[in-house]
């Protein structure tokens, strides 16, 4: 240990004395980021990629007399086992046929197979690799829009199955319901690439959205407020689109995980309320929309309503009657037929009249109460 520590303090007084690196300096100037480390891979992918068209271009011409045929049935072999579900089988054999026979004509079909094999047992990494090689590989294949639009139904199953929103939830903190962020965050593999790569109609705007509500599930305030942003770009980007609606109701979801409750700022329920009413502008008198719509307001409702008669409670219990009857009056005023209305109302009956109010506690004696 002390030749160790000998060493690196040499290294360094090496350093502040003469300006030349030290060990330690060495091996800091060869660290990457994530990001350099994603920018060199997907260079080096896209140069074997342009490597393998001209040689795909120049073997074509080449190959032997059966190749063609014995890729063929290479090929309908794994698609027989996928029909089957026999996936285990099918992924060995396709990985089989597609060294074998990359140069063939059914090599790009083969290529989508073991895509949508990879996305049907839940492996979103290796199924976005296979679409890449599609992509890039393949820029000739003319099924490469199924081909987006498949890996896309497959990471939004994915993604649904990781999480869900609760409406019913007591608190609006948990309307999110986080099942699985494993599931969540791997089906963003596919999303990033089909948000760049896919049409700008049916499969961008989707795959947009999915990264947006990933960030809703992995919660905290940086990351839903990350979401919002997210949102907000969908809208901007796309005005007109059929996706709007849902845009906007999520984007109401991102304000009401950030409420923290009756003693904190009720802005956050505000905001959603008010994306609420813009979300009713795209109902577009579609009954299932229409409903939504009603029930996100009667929860924000219900939530703000609390949280007034906490407030109108907890000033009560300080003899600040009109501060008390102010926040009375507006569970009253907001729905007057609700469980906190008929309350508020049978306090207000309560209430002494006159404005002989207690001296009023300071907001941050309120807060720390």
């Amino acid at each position: 240990m002390r030749t160790v520590s000998a060493f690196l303090m040499v290294g360094i007084l090496g350093l502040l004395l003469t300006g030349f690196p030290s060990p330690l300096t060495a091996v800091e100037d060869d660290f990457l980021t994530s990001e350099e480390m994603d920018d060199r891979s997907r260079e080096r992918r896209r140069e074997a990629a342009a490597s393998f068209r001209v040689q795909y271009r120049a073997v074509r011409e080449n190959l032997p007399e059966n190749y063609q045929a014995r890729a063929a049935a290479a090929f309908a072999r794994t698609k027989e086992l996928f029909t089957e579900g026999d996936f285990r089988r099918a992924l060995r054999q396709g990985r089989r046929a597609y060294r074998s026979y990359r140069f063939a004509d059914v090599a790009p079909e083969q290529a989508h197979l073991m895509m949508r094999i990879y996305a049907a047992t839940g492996s979103p990494l290796r199924a976005r690799d296979w679409l890449i090689d599609l992509w890039e590989r393949y820029p000739g294949y003319p099924h490469i829009d199924q081909a987006m639009r498949e890996a896309l139904i497959s990471a939004r199953a994915m993604s649904r199955q990781g999480m869900s929103i609760n409406l019913e939830a007591e608190r609006p903190q948990d309307v999110v319901d986080v099942h699985d962020l494993r599931l969540v965050l791997a089906a963003n593999d596919l999303f990033r690439f089909l948000a760049v790569h896919g049409d700008r109609q049916e499969v961008a705007p989707v795959a947009n959205l999915g990264l947006a509500r990933s960030l809703l599930a992995r919660g905290g305030r940086r990351h839903t407020a990350n979401a919002r942003n997210a949102y907000a770009d969908f809208l901007h980007t796309y005005p007109k689109h059929p996706l709007v609606f849902e845009a906007l109701m999520e984007m109401s979801i991102s304000h009401l995980v950030d409420y923290r409750g009756p003693r904190f700022d009720v802005g956050v329920l505000i905001d959603a309320a008010h994306i609420i009413d813009q979300a009713e502008l795209y109902t577009e008198d579609q009954p299932e929309r229409v409903e939504v719509v009603r029930t996100y307001r009667r929860q924000i409702r219900r939530w703000h309503q609390d949280r007034d008669l906490y407030a109108a409670e907890w000033y009560r219990e300080h003899r600040e009657w009109d501060a008390s009857r102010y926040y009375y009056q507006w569970v009253v005023r907001r729905e007057a037929t609700s469980d906190q209305g008929l309350k508020a109302q049978r306090a207000l009956d309560e209430l002494p009249q006159g404005d002989d109010d207690a001296p009023r506690m300071r907001i941050i004696d309120w807060l720390r109460k």
